[in-house]
Parts: structure tokens; sequence; C-alpha cells
């Protein structure tokens, strides 16, 4: 069993079942290898969930990477981004796990935190400044300042403790705010072909 195989299945299930909730025993009860091999690799429990969320976070990085290489419009390429990442973090479990880590590891927390933010929020001006570019996105706004203003709310929509408890509400609020964000952001242009996207999408 090597350490990057053990990292991966921590990783899922401190996602599945919550970083606080899930111990090394169960962990290593799940991959058949001894407790003191654990602590041996990692340290302490602290340091497999740090490894663990540095392996979700080149997913997430992988997921951008995907959608830049397949050329798309800015505004087809915001849709792919935002469907993945919604596959990845819209379920109960994940966002019951992201609260654990919040409440229960902060300091962990606040720096994988901060290191997704810049790393999205680059991510998103580099989509906007294409989009405005292209002539889908308005100029009369900074690309920084929106990029700004979808990942805060988002992230508050996402984290705060009445979301997961109420998970439907959450993605409804999720899927408006961005709906509409985007709506705000798009030339006429921009509009129709925001508006041919969701035709294709709703008629699949």
């Amino acid at each position: 069993m090597t350490k990057e195989l053990i990292v991966q299945h921590a990783a899922k299930t401190f996602l599945s079942n919550g970083y606080k909730t899930v111990t090394m025993d169960d962990v290593a009860s799940d991959l058949g290898v001894s407790k003191k091999t654990l602590y041996e690799i990692f340290g302490n429990k602290e340091g497999l969930i740090r490894l663990s969320i540095e392996f979700q976070f080149r997913e997430l990085r992988t997921v951008f990477e995907d959608a830049f290489n397949l050329n798309l419009d800015a505004i087809s390429e915001m849709h792919f981004i935002m469907d993945k990442i919604r596959t990845m973090i819209g379920t109960p479990q994940h966002k019951n796990a992201v609260y654990q880590l919040q409440k229960y590891y902060a300091k962990i927390y606040r720096k994988v935190y901060v290191e997704q933010v810049v790393f999205i929020q680059n991510a998103l001006e580099a989509n906007i400044e294409k989009g405005q570019e292209n002539g889908l996105y308005r100029k009369d706004v900074k690309a920084s300042d929106l990029a700004e203003i979808l990942i805060q709310v988002q992230s508050f929509l996402r984290s705060n403790e009445k979301s997961i408890n109420d998970t439907e509400k959450m993605e409804y609020l999720s899927n408006v705010h961005f709906n509409l964000m985007l709506i705000g952001m798009v030339t006429p242009a921009g509009l129709e072909k925001l508006t041919q996207l969701e035709t294709k999408t709703n008629e699949k």
C-alpha cells in the first residue's frame, strides 16, 4: 500500500463521513494496515488530513485545466467549470465534511481556503478577461471584482451552518446567484450565446 493510495482513500473517506467523525482506526481498518503504520507515515491525523486536502485540491486544479484545454468560449467554459465543481462539492456529505473541517481543524481549513480562493479567483479572472476580449462579457466592471463577488457569495452559501441543514435550498440559492450574476455580466452577444447553451442543456 503506497502513501499516495492511502491519501486517496482517506480523502474519499473524510469527504463521505466527515473529518472529525473518521478516526485513524477507521482508515487503518479500511485499508488493512496498522494504525502504527499510518502514524509512522503521516505523524498524526492532522498530517493525513492535510495531504488528503492537497490531493483534493489537485483534482480541483485538473477541472480548470481540462476546461481551459477544451478551448471553449468563455460562457461555455464557465458553465463547464461550475458544473464540475457542483458535482465535486454539491453533496450533503461533502458540505458536512467541510463544516467539520472548518469547526474542528480551523488552522488547516484557513490555509487551504486561502490557497483555493487565490487559485479559483485567478482562474475566474482569466475566464472573465477572455470573455471581455471576445465581446461576450461587459467591460465596464473589472474582472477581479466580478471574480471576487462570485467566490465570496458562493463560499458563504456553501459554508454556513444553515446550508448544512437545508441542502436543497442552498443549491437553489447557489444556482440563482450564479445565473443572475452571469446574466448581469454578459453583453447582448453573450446573452444570445448563454440562451443557446441553456436551451441545449435543457434538451438533454
